[in-house]
């Protein structure tokens, strides 16, 4: 009984705890006051003062998908046209897909070729597609750079130029102000295989670095400043992560552009900072359209469809900007002397009609009109910005909606699109849809270690029972593989040159799907670079350790609790 009774209690408790943290991170953005003093210009009926751009990340190119890679023809020859020529185009890793010999998983030259190819028949180049590498791009990588034969970003990406550089630079300039975008590498190196890639490093020398470019973007007095990677926070071995946060607050980066989990709606911040990670191409085509307009931020991420997918508008509503993602570094007070509402509206058909209306009032109604201009900000023909007259005084108090209603003609066919969003004038600030990013902001690289701690913890007790049959087989096993091993170990050098000093597997890993299920997991475990970074499994050794004696104790308890029973009885 009292076993049963202290379970209980502390499951209650654990459920209570994670509850009120859960509530926190979803009443973050709620509860931040973002200033609304801010000096003009203002948005007006003017083509003035905005630019957008693109962001996609995990494509994951693989000869095995072929749908996937005409799908990615299509996208980059066709359908990114639509937002002009010299539309710049962020891509935050993962280009390519991973093959398995059922030991070890490995980059596929023959994928990084179709990815480089499909770029260079859309004309891309790193002034407009800009990419950076991700673990994929980063797996069976001894060193990087153009001297590793193995390192097929240095030779296929559109960015090669810049590696194996961990940080670069990439400063966008316009008529209206300079906007500085950071490109940072949270690749480990040398490359890990897979799992053990999963997690990116940024290390103090990148820090530094890091920082120097950062220094540089407020120097040139950048509007604003982003940070794209291919790693969340949540899965970047920060130490501290502090100081990561603080260097972002110091330098005002307004976002840090991500991909990684493959997840969509992934948005939180990190102090003051926006984490928006894009979902990915690999299952769900995903990719975003990202404007500024008058130094705010807008977003909207789509999924491309082939075919009559393609016709429907891309509509993204700048002004007023969606209430549930304000930023501390965008003058948010522009929107309350703002005189007209603006949208971006982008189609390959024709807009019949386009109009706006506030709160449900769906009956008042105000037209969209075509702003002109016959030359658009990004080498377009002509600029999709639709604006119309509004009194922002009418809803200066708390959080309004905004419907934007377009209905397009193909031939003597009418479709109507729709999109809202919540504003504020106040600042107000809407709670953004909950995310597992935002859940696992307030304690990033806790739960997979806890998760993982259960199966540790699972896999222990097996091995205890297993313990006798292993020594035996470690008997069995030449005495050489576990010196390679421990070798690899001890020194941190890449195990295939410690397997080509001893003349084992040199050449010959097509012979290691034939040992043995558990050596072969050791081995690729271990294969190529011999080691794990205490980083990475420390955490999961020290939660596995924890663990196994939480639950001994509640056992021990439990097997008390049952002794007293049956002596109360």
């Amino acid at each position: 009984m009292p076993c049963r009774c202290t379970c209980t209690l502390t499951f209650l408790l654990s459920i209570i705890v994670l509850g009120v943290l859960y509530l926190s991170a979803l009443l973050t953005s709620s509860s931040v006051h973002i200033p609304t003093d801010s000096p003009g210009p203002y948005p007006n009926e003017s083509p003035h003062g905005i630019f957008w751009f693109l962001h996609i990340s995990d494509i994951h190119m693989a000869t095995k998908h072929p749908q996937r890679t005409q799908d990615f023809i299509k996208f980059t020859q066709n359908h990114v046209n639509l937002f002009g020529k010299e539309t710049m185009i962020l891509a935050t890793g993962d280009y390519t897909g991973s093959s398995t010999n059922g030991v070890f998983s490995y980059q596929d030259e023959d994928d990084w070729k179709i990815y480089h190819n499909v770029l260079k028949n859309a004309s891309m180049n790193c002034s407009r597609w800009i990419d950076i590498r991700g673990n994929h791009d980063d797996m069976y990588v001894p060193k990087g750079g153009p001297s590793d034969p193995h390192d097929y970003f240095s030779h296929y990406s559109m960015c090669k130029e810049y590696s194996p550089n961990p940080v670069y630079e990439v400063v966008k300039k316009t008529s209206f102000g300079t906007y500085s975008f950071v490109g940072l590498d949270t690749t480990p190196r040398p490359g890990m295989n897979s799992p053990q890639n999963f997690f990116g490093v940024i290390s103090n020398t990148t820090f530094v670095t890091m920082e120097g470019a950062l220094q540089r973007a407020k120097e040139r007095q950048s509007n604003m400043t982003f940070v794209f990677a291919h790693h969340p926070t949540a899965t970047i071995n920060l130490a501290p992560r502090e100081r990561f946060i603080s260097l972002l607050q110091k330098h005002r980066v307004h976002s840090l552009l991500c991909g990684h989990m493959h997840l969509s709606k992934m948005y939180t911040r990190i102090g003051k900072t926006w984490e928006l990670e894009v979902s990915d191409w690999k299952h769900h085509r995903g990719w975003r359209l990202i404007a500024v307009d008058h130094d705010m931020l807008s977003f909207v991420d789509q999924e491309f469809t082939p075919g009559d997918g393609q016709t429907a508008p891309v509509i993204l509503i700048t002004n007023p900007k969606d209430s549930r993602y304000l930023s501390h570094y965008e003058p948010i007070g522009r929107i309350a002397k703002s005189t007209h509402v603006r949208v971006l509206i982008f189609t390959p058909l024709k807009v019949h009609s386009a109009y706006i209306f506030f709160e449900d009032h769906s009956m008042v109604k105000t037209t969209l009109t075509l702003v002109n201009a016959t030359q658009g900000q990004n080498g377009q023909n002509e600029l999709p910005l639709y604006t119309a007259p509004w009194n922002p005084s009418e809803y200066s108090k708390g959080v309004h909606k905004i419907t934007a209603v377009v209905t397009l003609r193909n031939g003597t066919s009418f479709t109507t699109y729709s999109v809202s969003q919540p504003f504020s004038i106040d600042g107000t600030a809407a709670v953004p849809q909950a995310s597992a990013g935002r859940l696992m902001q307030p304690f990033p690289l806790l739960m997979l270690p806890v998760i993982a701690a259960i199966l540790i913890w699972l896999i222990s007790m097996g091995a205890l029972f297993g313990g006798r049959l292993m020594l035996v087989w470690l008997r069995r096993a030449h005495p050489r593989h576990w010196v390679i091993l421990l070798a690899s170990c001890v020194e941190k050098q890449p195990l295939i040159r410690m397997h080509e000093e001893a003349g084992e597997f040199a050449g010959q890993e097509e012979k290691i799907p034939q040992l043995g299920w558990f050596k072969r997991h050791l081995i690729r475990a271990f294969y190529p670079y011999g080691y794990l970074p205490l980083p990475y499994w420390l955490p999961f050794v020290f939660f596995g350790f924890f663990f196994f004696f939480f639950f001994l104790f509640f056992g021990l308890l439990c097997e008390e609790g049952g002794r007293g029973g049956a002596r109360g009885g």
